[in-house]
């Protein structure tokens, strides 16, 4: 049964509301990660915003929401990673091909900096309490090469001996030889080509505003479908699939209006700059076995259109390609909880306990002081450090002293330690 755009937009819907019940704990631990705790998460629009603050306060930050978060993730990357390739033999042939597979993790393990990619999914696993790796190929990366195609123009493939064979690979116009003569000839001498990339691995970090879980599943690998939302350029999307799309002209309002309006901006990502230039699309996974895909499918879509539909799992083992990394895994959600959720709070009352405690100290160290009006005093100087006071003494001839200031009560100089 093919896709149906309105099928697809509402099982995103139900798998939307999921996150929603967790956009304001997500936002307000990004938003304290990144130093702003003097703000407020507003329901009716969904979005973290700044206290209207008065001037005559103050208001003290200290971010010890950060500094849990990097030393537990700097525990986590103290070692690297290691796979064991176990060969399936004691035949020789299985032993050196186990020792390839391990030596291709460590290539592509440097190759696409993962290092790089698991800080940052531990990262947004304990800010935002899950965060996410998407494993997949990418046909688009890579060295290109002219490829022959049929008249139809799909691609032309032969064996090794360069006979036409529909199971063989893509034959390349810089091999025209005598092993590929029998291609060309068949061709009669037209050969049509076009330009074909290598593909690669792409390994990718998300947060859980760009993944939809199937609702009232609550283990990644018992899912049959679930759905990853990107924001890309308009105009490499269009190329992509040969399509003219609306721009998002209100991000609140997008499928990642979690990501895009309450917290990108604080990681120096908001697409809200570039409305008119971007879109929203997403890619819908289902595993093999599932009702409408016995064999696996993958929907790439928009809120206008089908842009792309696969009737067959493109990857041989049959998972979802995505892995999920947990800070504290919860019995009743998919999504996990975190630390930083018990940290913020304590930080933001710390924060305003010492605001409140600066207060008094500015107040303690420079009171208001009163002074008659017909006193003969320079008021200018009240109250500056250093400062000198002349006054009309009683007693002739007094020598200079110093000014006694207002002293701290015990309490206010115990309590900082005691914090």
């Amino acid at each position: 049964m093919p896709a149906s755009l309105r099928k697809l937009q509402d099982q995103h819907a139900l798998s939307k509301r999921i996150q929603e019940s967790h956009w304001a704990r997500w936002s307000l631990n990004a938003a304290a990660y990144a130093g702003q705790f003097w703000v407020i998460w507003e329901r009716i629009t969904n979005t973290v915003r700044p206290f209207v603050r008065n001037e005559n306060k103050v208001y003290h930050t200290t971010n010890f929401v950060k500094k849990n978060v990097r030393a537990d993730i700097a525990n986590l990357m103290q070692t690297r990673p290691s796979v064991f390739v176990v060969p399936s033999s004691s035949d020789e042939k299985d032993r050196n091909a186990a020792r390839a597979g391990q030596q291709i993790f460590e290539y592509y393990w440097d190759k696409l900096v993962l290092t790089d990619e698991l800080a940052r999914a531990l990262l947004y696993s304990r800010i935002f309490w899950d965060g996410f790796w998407y494993t997949g190929w990418d046909s688009s990366l890579g060295n290109s090469y002219d490829v022959v195609t049929n008249p139809d123009g799909g691609l032309y493939r032969a064996n090794e001996e360069g006979l036409p064979d529909e199971g063989g690979l893509p034959v390349r116009t810089a091999l025209q030889d005598s092993r590929f003569r029998q291609v060309f000839e068949a061709l009669e001498g037209q050969v049509p080509t076009k330009s074909l990339a290598e593909g690669d691995i792409v390994v990718e970090a998300l947060t859980p505003f760009e993944f939809f879980p199937e609702p009232n599943v609550l283990r990644l690998d018992k899912m049959q479908w679930c759905t990853r939302g990107q924001v890309k350029p308009r105009d490499q999307v269009e190329g992509k699939y040969g399509v003219v799309l609306k721009p998002v002209t209100d991000m609140a309002a997008g499928v990642l209006s979690g990501w895009s309006s309450n917290t990108s901006d604080m990681f120096g990502f908001n697409p809200q700059n570039n409305v008119g230039e971007v879109v929203t699309i997403y890619e819908t996974w289902y595993r093999p076995g599932h009702k409408e895909y016995p064999q696996g499918g993958r929907c790439v879509w928009t809120e206008e259109k089908i842009l792309h539909e696969e009737k067959t799992f493109p990857y041989p083992h049959g998972e979802l390609p995505f892995s999920q990394f947990q800070a504290d895994i919860q019995p009743t959600s998919f999504f996990s909880g975190t630390p930083v959720d018990d940290v913020r709070e304590i930080n933001v009352e710390y924060n305003k306990l010492m605001s409140q405690i600066i207060e008094v100290a500015k107040r303690n160290g420079a009171p208001t002081i009163l002074v008659p009006r017909h006193a003969r005093i320079d008021p200018t100087v009240i109250g500056k450090p250093g400062g000198v006071l002349h006054y009309e003494a009683n007693v002739p001839d007094s020598a200079p002293r110093y000014l006694e200031g207002a002293q701290f009560p015990g309490w206010i100089q115990q309590l900082p330690e005691t914090l």
